[in-house]
């Protein structure tokens, strides 16, 4: 027995299940699809007429916005040779124009038209800015509109002799 080997249990392997065999109409049907219905090609249908959108031109855009603006300031030009407590008021709605050229033409249309009530209004809008420059016109029609009127310097001068 020394010399004796014992033979191993052979190993069982399962083997698959073998694959149901294919039908050859369906093979068919998998690779060959169906032919599609003949569909006739429909005629040319012609374009229907609709209105375009305009198209607007930047330059004519921005052309009118300049005619605009130039028609404000024109207008403020004129409302400072006034005196009367409406154009001045006009005046001083235009001080928050969107137009920082319409702005910019209202605060010295404010220092032609003179009248110091305006000054507070001038002042508010000064501190109430973001923008530097803007902020220093203000500021500057303040001051200037704060400066005594030849008027003034000549009845103190007369005052100042008696």
């Amino acid at each position: 027995m020394r010399g004796c080997r014992r033979k191993a249990a052979p190993a069982t392997q399962e083997v698959p299940p073998a694959a149901p065999p294919i039908k050859p109409e369906v093979v068919a049907a998998l690779v060959m699809p169906a032919p599609a219905p003949a569909v006739p090609v429909p005629a040319a249908v012609p374009p229907v007429a609709t209105n375009p959108a305009p198209v607007v031109d930047a330059v004519d855009t921005n052309a009118l916005h300049e005619a605009a603006v130039q028609a404000k300031i024109d207008k403020l030009q004129e409302l400072q040779a006034n005196d009367d407590p409406a154009s001045l008021k006009a005046i001083l709605t235009e001080l928050v124009n969107p137009d920082k050229e319409v702005r910019a033409a209202a605060v010295e249309a404010t220092i032609q038209f003179g009248d110091r009530s305006a000054i507070p209004v001038l002042k508010e809008l000064a501190a109430t800015t973001t923008d530097s420059g803007e902020k220093k016109a203000l500021l500057d029609a303040v001051e200037f509109m704060s400066l005594p009127t030849m008027t003034e310097i000549r009845e103190a001068k007369q005052q100042s002799q008696q």
